[in-house]
């Protein structure tokens, strides 16, 4: 379950919260404006697991990240803000070669 201090550490510079439950955190990207829900599995109490669901519209079903399991909702915004960089530079890398 989410705790406020795990809400306390979005980063709402780099993301729009479109919905915070005890256990998911839903993000739009401001950079490439794809959503991002991190949900919050408790395996026993006192032990929980993050995992990363993505998708590029809002329209679209989630689809879980493959190895994208943090810890902490700052560990979660980091893996996101790297897939972000890589998704932008693909793209700008495709956008180059036409």
């Amino acid at each position: 379950m989410y705790t406020e201090k795990d809400f306390e550490n979005i980063d709402e510079n780099n993301y729009n919260v479109c919905s915070r439950t005890a256990y998911h955190i839903i993000l739009k990207s401001t950079r490439t404006g794809h959503f991002w829900d991190i949900e919050c599995r408790e395996l026993h109490p006192g032990t929980r697991q993050l995992v990363i669901y993505h998708k590029h519209n809002e329209n679209d079903a989630f689809h879980e990240q493959p190895n994208m399991h943090p810890k902490t909702v700052d560990e979660a915004q980091d893996m996101i803000k790297r897939h972000d960089e890589w998704f932008l530079e693909k793209k700008n890398g495709k956008k180059g070669k036409s």
